[in-house]
């Protein structure tokens, strides 16, 4: 839609908390919904192939996002590698982004963090991405058109990464992520008494040794309460 606040971007969001409101989806908070087989379905994405397919097996598929009538889309969008114009080395820079940029190391870095390989050739040779390799689909979203790129804005690290004042009461850690329990500052339009609980990649770890500053990652744009009920963000 171009911007978070749009008529569009919105609607999707009340369509979601309506969703988790009625207890029509399992709002994950522990992040074994699908791998314990409390739920059928995982909308999510190929970072989590290793971990479903260690449990699954053959029993796992991939599916594309259902048709609401525009047809099937899906989200794309990574991070680039890139020269600034302040180098003082752009010469050696380059020739270190063309080493890069070789088929096998474009796989290396794929089998390293599970991606889809970002160019065709090392897609055609990849086992998971490439023929019919189990994860196929996504590279055939990005290769047919399925895929929508996200806005580009010189702010996404600031989109992607924003500041929130919080006051942090506890934190569980999960090996591969953390779960925040914590209370928003109160305003006088909105009090915040609820603990709110929210998902953060890694391992959480306080800004400058503050419990009161906090970074949202996109994996913990939804903000719940302890029941799972309302959905904040």
């Amino acid at each position: 839609t171009g911007i978070l606040p749009s008529a569009a971007a919105v609607v999707s969001r009340q369509y979601v908390q309506d969703w988790i409101q009625h207890g029509l989806v399992d709002p994950n908070l522990d992040d074994a919904a699908f791998i314990t087989g409390r739920v059928a379905l995982s909308w999510s994405g190929q970072w989590e192939y290793a971990r479903y397919k260690e449990v699954w097996q053959d029993d796992l598929i991939v599916l594309p996002l259902p048709d609401f009538g525009v047809g099937s889309k899906t989200g794309q969008g990574s991070w680039n590698w890139g020269i600034s114009n302040k180098s003082r080395y752009p010469q050696a820079a380059a020739e270190f982004i063309r080493f890069l940029l070789k088929t096998e190391e474009v796989l290396a870095m794929s089998n390293a963090n599970g991606a889809v390989p970002g160019t065709r050739s090392a897609v055609q040779q990849s086992m998971l991405y490439g023929g019919k390799g189990e994860l196929r689909l996504f590279a055939d979203q990005l290769l047919q058109g399925v895929s929508v790129p996200r806005p580009k804005t010189p702010a996404y690290p600031v989109i992607t990464s924003v500041a929130v004042k919080i006051k942090v009461l506890s934190v569980e850690f999960l090996g591969h992520e953390t779960l925040v329990y914590f209370q928003l500052p109160e305003t006088n339009e909105q009090p915040m008494d609820n603990v709110l609980v929210a998902r953060v990649a890694g391992k959480y770890l306080p800004v400058n040794n503050s419990e009161n500053v906090f970074y949202i990652h996109p994996e913990a744009i939804y903000l719940f309460n302890q029941e799972g009920r309302t959905i904040y963000g």
